[in-house]
């Protein structure tokens, strides 16, 4: 993921995440937990930085989960994402 460039002042960022390469999921922290986005309906599992599984279903559409603060891998079908929640 990149940040946008593309706008009237070249150097100056938008902020705006864009996915590049072959991402499957987009991972976003928020102040509750993290929003999860498949870019294709796909299985999609959350495990906590010890490993533990604590969320696993077939998502279609963005999905919200309430975690604590903490470092999370989410793992979709064909690739993982680190996310901290803060």
């Amino acid at each position: 993921i990149e940040e946008d460039n593309e706008n009237d002042n070249p150097g100056v960022s938008t902020g705006i995440p864009t996915i590049m390469g072959d991402v499957s999921i987009l991972v976003i922290p928020t102040d509750e937990g993290l929003t999860i986005i498949p870019r294709e309906p796909q299985q999609v599992m959350l495990y906590n930085a010890e490993g533990k599984l604590l969320f696993s279903q077939h998502l279609s559409a963005e999905e919200h989960i309430n975690v604590p603060t903490g470092a999370y891998i989410v793992r979709g079908e064909h690739n993982q994402v680190k996310a901290i929640k803060k």
